[in-house]
């Protein structure tokens, strides 16, 4: 008995990685494999076999595994939380009476409110130089990023028919996902991460670096699920395959495209052996962080800089600095003057 509450003695006898999987199937397509990465990663190799019940018991040796996790204070707290939610689940359910992550054995590393440093122009120039250098296929995504603040999944899912040329403006539709299903990972098509498209301005050096990499590289029509595995088939014309005109993986593409561009821009060290540096700060992403600087620091709003990209203003403010006026024609205009250089110097040639 706990506090009036009957918990059967067989009751936790259930591993830790069962009912965790179990627990997976009941998260949100948005979040599953967040989960998913930080429990096989981090908690499966330490506490798999161990039960619900024998771990419950010995908070101590839920500390001693939360205690080695090797990650940032931020990643940290991350992947600590989704194994709190994990035995969460378990409490609720029955199987074991209390929640050993919430014992004084384990202890989570404070939040770091981390400042944004963004890439300069020159960094953003020598990385997508190293891109064309090395895989011009994909030189073009940098351009992107760098150019309109789109994510990774966003870029990947990018069609011709999302840009109105002669207006000068892209529209945000989709992106694509990785989801889980039939013991492999697949991609879908899906609304972008705040499930609203947008529309915004255009850099003149994005449609000309576009138009440039469309005369080497087609759009190549791509059929995948929208939503979910079991979604309707939606097929949509994109800049960015692979050689074989499939959809591109942001695990394969990270290891293959993005890390040896890094190294060769001198971002990253060189690989020992095949294994690339980790780069927490220098994903895609930080081509979405200096795009967001350059508006700003042009003169643009935060209220128009969250609008280009998609994020709430509460995050815009969160996540970067300073606050200026301006209706995005002066931050477009930023973007052409410092890259502009960059995109018409792609040799986009194999």
């Amino acid at each position: 008995m706990n506090e009036g509450i009957y918990v059967s003695l067989d009751a936790g006898n259930v591993s830790f990685e069962v009912f965790a999987d179990e627990w997976l199937k009941g998260r949100g397509a948005d979040s599953v494999e967040v989960y998913r990465r930080h429990l096989r990663v981090h908690a499966y190799p330490v506490i798999d076999r161990k039960t619900l019940a024998a771990l419950a018991s010995r908070p101590s040796t839920v500390g001693k595994w939360a205690s080695g996790i090797e990650a940032s204070p931020n990643y940290k707290r991350d992947i600590m939380q989704t194994v709190t939610a994990v035995f969460a689940a378990a409490v609720d359910d029955g199987l074991i009476k209390r929640n050993p992550m919430k014992s004084r054995q384990v202890t989570k590393p404070k939040r770091e409110k981390k400042k944004i440093v963004p890439w300069t122009a020159d960094r953003v120039g020598t990385v997508v130089a190293a891109l064309d250098h090395l895989t011009p296929r994909y030189a073009c995504t940098g351009v992107v990023g760098a150019t309109s603040g789109q994510r990774q999944g966003k870029i990947f899912g990018f069609s011709p028919d999302d840009v109105l040329w002669d207006a000068g403006r892209i529209k945000v539709m989709r992106q694509i996902k990785e989801v889980r299903g039939g013991g492999a990972n697949r991609l879908i098509f899906a609304l972008p991460k705040t499930k609203e498209t947008r529309e915004f301005p255009a850099p003149a050096a994005l449609l000309r670096g576009l138009k440039a990499h469309m005369e080497i590289w087609p759009p190549v029509a791509v059929t995948l699920p929208w939503g979910s595995l079991d979604g309707e088939p939606v097929t949509v014309r994109l800049f960015f395959t692979t050689p074989y005109g499939m959809p591109l993986d942001a695990s394969v593409f990270n290891r293959l495209v993005w890390k040896p561009a890094l190294a060769q821009a001198d971002v990253i060290p060189a690989p020992v052996g095949r294994r690339y540096a980790a780069a927490p700060d220098d994903g895609m992403h930080a081509l979405r962080h200096h795009y967001v600087s350059a508006l700003l620091s042009a003169g643009e709003s935060l209220v128009t800089a969250a609008e280009f990209i998609g994020d709430t203003l509460m995050v815009t403010a969160e996540t970067y600095a300073h606050l200026m006026e301006g209706d995005g024609s002066r931050g477009v205009a930023a973007l052409d003057r410092s890259l502009g250089g960059s995109v018409d110097a792609l040799r986009l040639a194999v």
